[in-house]
């Protein structure tokens, strides 16, 4: 006799709202003309991405027996089709720019907004009365979003435990994550578990060494354009929740310039050995194709991407490289690339008194 289970999916879009500014007090010394063709040069390959990039995708799956996932983390292999390098290739700079864009965007406030005011209620029913739970965090990072995420588990099952599954390829973000923990109190409760792997490492391990504990909560955020089949990744997490576990998925929308960007440019950008071009549009199409039910969620995000049009600005380089996650990209990228699309923006890129918008 079969059983049928209902699974619940949850996306939740962090949406760019399609508008960038470049402030013109940082470009003092320009002409307006060669401001307006730098902005032409970048809108294509900066704004129409940025628009995408901040549209995020979280995921709830429960559990079932149909389940699409798989995984390898964000280090993966790094040889792009065109002659760019991935910024992948060079793990400190990749730290660095990423670093800078979450200075520079309102990517983390929006989690934080989705965090405080969505996931609560995804959690309220993970677990089913366990006295334990177990958490698997797929490219946890430096730990900031996890700790929220533990806040708010916490107050919805304030008698439980958890064991926690760290898994991160990056030995940096481990590192940070272990000295966020030291800076954070009344944290008992957790046991913390580190896997220097990236999730195909993970899985590898997992299967060799038959492995059966189950998860009542798993996130993969922003972490599914490092590997190298996401549906398979998919698969395999959420192979592993248990009854009523749910997993969450943070990823770029479809709907986004970043999407069309990648459709656009693939060959040019898009690493072949990794999924870096993945957006939430092929995750929807496997979930849907395995009649995966899920909910979808929009949130607000913006950029200030006004270093990118200082010369020389070793910011405005950082953050154009994790745009296009090239690494140096300004300095290796062809000129056709970089200039490619003026025409496709000049109708959305506008002045709006000391700031460049660019409308998608």
């Amino acid at each position: 006799m079969g059983l049928a289970v209902k699974l619940v999916l949850v996306l939740v879009e962090l949406n760019c709202e399609s508008h960038l500014t470049v402030r013109k007090k940082r470009v003092r010394g320009r002409s307006q003309v060669a401001v307006k063709r730098l902005a032409a040069d970048l809108l294509y390959i900066i704004l129409t991405l940025l628009y995408a990039r901040l549209s995020l995708h979280c995921t709830f799956p429960r559990n079932t027996s149909n389940r699409i996932i798989d995984h390898s983390s964000r280090r993966a292999a790094a040889a792009m089709a065109s002659p760019l390098r991935s910024l992948v290739e060079d793990d400190e700079r990749y730290l660095k720019s990423f670093q800078l864009f979450l200075e520079r965007s309102s990517e983390h406030q929006c989690m934080h907004d989705f965090i405080q005011g969505i996931l609560p209620g995804e959690l309220a029913s993970v677990g089913d009365g366990k006295a334990e739970l177990n958490v698997f965090g797929v490219g946890s990072g430096s730990g900031d979003i996890d700790l929220e995420m533990f806040s708010q588990l916490r107050q919805k099952h304030p008698s439980v435990t958890v064991d926690n599954q760290v898994i991160e390829p990056s030995s940096q973000q481990i590192h940070n994550y272990k000295v966020l923990l030291s800076k954070t109190p009344d944290l008992d409760y957790i046991k913390f578990t580190w896997n220097k792997n990236t999730a195909a490492e993970f899985e590898q391990h997992w299967k060799e060494n038959k492995m059966s504990k189950k998860a009542d909560f798993i996130h993969m955020i922003q972490m599914l354009y490092y590997v190298k089949d996401p549906d398979a990744t998919v698969r395999f997490f959420q192979s592993l929740l248990d009854k009523n576990g749910k997993l969450l998925i943070i990823l770029v929308s479809g709907r986004s310039g970043w999407g069309k960007l990648w459709r656009k440019y693939r060959r040019q950008l898009c690493n072949t050995e990794i999924s870096q071009c993945v957006t939430t549009r092929d995750i929807k199409s496997g979930l849907e194709s395995q009649g995966v039910a899920y909910r979808s969620y929009a949130l607000p995000s913006h950029l200030d991407i006004s270093e990118c049009f200082v010369e020389g600005s070793e910011k405005g380089e950082l953050l154009l490289d994790f745009l296009t996650e090239v690494l140096d990209f300004s300095r290796t990228a062809p000129a056709e690339l970089k200039a490619g699309g003026p025409g496709d923006v000049a109708a959305t890129g506008l002045q709006r008194g000391d700031r460049w918008e660019g409308h998608l």
